[in-house]
């Protein structure tokens, strides 16, 4: 009966050992899947970053090209305005003649 105690014993022995061997396995590919799952919703979480990211650039873009055609017309409208400054002002400056000689007298 010894014998077949120590046989129990050396079988037990090993089916623990592969039961644990098992054990082993499913959890290095419990991790991996694990990992692999954490992997994809940070890739997932990035994705979407950039995209809101993208979103956001070419909006300002568009801001920025709608300002840079409001300074191209402002500039435009300035050198009109100086434009019309030179012709008027020679105007203006024999007119206020005209009047500070009129008052002269």
């Amino acid at each position: 009966m010894n014998n077949q105690t120590q046989g129990d014993t050396a079988m037990s022995r090993f089916d623990l050992f592969i039961q644990s061997f098992k054990q082993w396995m499913l959890t290095i590919i419990n991790e991996a899947s694990i990992g692999l799952y954490q992997i994809q919703c940070h890739l997932k979480d990035s994705i979407l970053h950039f995209r809101r990211v993208k979103e956001d650039e070419e909006k300002l873009a568009k801001k920025i090209s709608i300002i840079n055609t409001q300074q191209q017309n402002t500039i435009t409208e300035l050198k009109d305005i100086g434009n019309l400054n030179k012709q008027w002002a020679p105007k203006m400056q024999r007119l206020l003649d005209q009047l500070q000689n009129n008052q002269k007298y």
